[in-house]
């Protein structure tokens, strides 16, 4: 029965640091090993905030486009964005998924490549 629950709080622990910024993770790794399990590296959400960034930068970069033109871009599909905006939000990877592809289409994206 102990076991159970020890189980039952390193999984839920485990559960709070994948939605977090990874604080934790060595505790309940060390707890887990000795039990014969281990946890597998789970990203961090700022690691996943900066791969939308990079994928969406290196979408821009190729077409030459810059915050200013993408702006434009934006207007011209019906989205109102300020410059400044686009460049708080695309260097910290801080937007959207619908965002990401608003600009995806604005640009003329016809595919994105995750690795």
């Amino acid at each position: 029965m102990q076991d159970k629950t020890i189980n039952n709080a390193l999984l839920a622990l485990r559960k709070q640091i994948i939605r977090g910024d990874g604080a934790g993770r060595g505790h309940v790794v060390a707890m887990l090993r000795p039990r014969g399990g281990d946890m597998p590296r789970v990203p961090t959400q700022n690691e996943w905030e900066s791969k939308a960034a990079n994928l969406l930068k290196a979408e821009l970069k190729p077409k030459g486009v810059t915050y200013a033109q993408l702006v434009e871009m934006l207007a011209g599909i019906g989205i109102s964005e300020k410059e400044v905006n686009v460049a708080n939000k695309l260097p910290r990877g801080k937007f959207s998924a619908a965002f990401m592809l608003q600009c995806l289409e604005a640009i003329g994206a016809a595919s994105l490549r995750l690795d």
